[in-house]
């Protein structure tokens, strides 16, 4: 036995219950694309404060690194690196950390070790110190943030990238 509820709660009822579920809907579709709106605004905003204010340099001197290291045969997988942390370092508000699909290989995890003993240590270390010191003021504390979400992709690059 099929029941209509038009005939249960009646037809005024009805509509009027169909016209709420679309006004939340709608409601709830505008509150979501106004908040992204929002994160995007600050994001960029932030992004450009952080380029003025040392981001743009470092960046390159990651960019310059990466391309010195590409120089050589056995230095061109972590310059591409190098360079994927100058991209990264410009404009890291509102992007986080996301393991690739390889992440988890054997190679990979090699040239991590490799990484980490040869550069990524005092990359890292930079990134703590420059959190350290804007992290004193309120103002830098969304910088310091910001630096410290580069920590670990500065000491596992591979396998890793910043979306």
């Amino acid at each position: 036995m099929i029941v209509d509820l038009r005939q249960v709660i009646g037809d005024r009822q009805w509509h009027s219950a169909i016209a709420d579920s679309f006004k939340n809907s709608a409601n709830d579709i505008i509150y979501k694309i106004t908040e992204k709106a929002k994160k995007s605004i600050m994001s960029l905003l932030g992004n450009i404060i952080w380029l003025i204010f040392g981001g743009f340099l470092a960046g390159i001197g990651y960019i310059l690194g990466g391309i010195l290291a590409c120089l050589t045969i056995i230095g061109i997988p972590f310059g591409q690196q190098a360079i994927k942390l100058g991209v990264a370092t410009m404009t890291p508000f509102g992007r986080e950390i996301v393991p690739t699909p390889e992440a988890g290989s054997t190679l990979n995890m090699i040239l991590n070790i490799v990484w980490i003993l040869v550069i990524g240590w005092g990359i890292a270390v930079t990134h703590l110190t420059s959190a350290a010191i804007l992290a004193v003021t309120i103002i830098g504390i969304p910088f310091a943030l910001q630096h410290i979400k580069l920590i670990p992709l500065a000491l596992f690059p591979f396998g890793r990238e910043l979306q």
